[in-house]
């Protein structure tokens, strides 16, 4: 604390000793959406007076999902054209972008099933859950010259989050 006059002091009646002081919010406090703090006056002469304060802190949860995918022309012969039975390799990535704790972070993906990844889970801010899984490649998407597909991430702070994908397919 930086105190005017500085501590300890005596004060004659009406006199005043002001202190400042500062304190780093931590994430926990963020998560709290508060920090509590009291300060407490002493004496001689007088009982110790405590003044308690608490300041507000805005919680802004925050939940992105990017979704990449990649057409493995391999996995079928001839490679190096799509044919039913190629893969779609998907990595699934959702971000904390807010600025509280996340509970709960799951990703859901309807066309690829069980993802490859350790869910659910608890993000702090700016952390990341990355799945994987893939999709086999059938004769309506090759005919429709495109695979399409969403994928939803969802936490218990923030509303789902849908990320649709087009990985297009050149047809033969």
């Amino acid at each position: 604390l930086s105190c005017t006059p500085t501590q300890p002091t005596s004060l004659a009646p009406a006199a005043t000793l002001s202190c400042t002081g500062s304190y780093t919010v931590v994430q926990g406090d963020i998560d709290a959406g508060t920090v509590d703090n009291t300060a407490t006056a002493d004496s001689d002469e007088t009982p110790p007076t405590d003044t308690p304060n608490t300041e507000t802190l805005p919680k802004v949860p925050g939940l992105s999902l990017v979704k990449d995918g990649t057409l493995d022309m391999t996995v079928v012969a001839p490679s190096g054209r799509v044919d039913v039975g190629d893969k779609v390799n998907y990595t699934l990535t959702a971000s904390n972008t807010g600025n509280v704790t996340l509970h709960g972070v799951s990703i859901v993906d309807a066309k690829l099933g069980t993802l490859t990844c350790a869910q659910p889970v608890t993000l702090a801010p700016g952390g990341t859950l990355v799945c994987t899984g893939s999709y086999t490649v059938t004769q309506g998407d090759i005919d429709a010259g495109k695979v399409d597909n969403t994928a939803t991430a969802d936490s218990d702070e923030t509303p789902p989050t849908d990320t649709p994908n087009t990985v297009p397919l050149v047809k033969t």
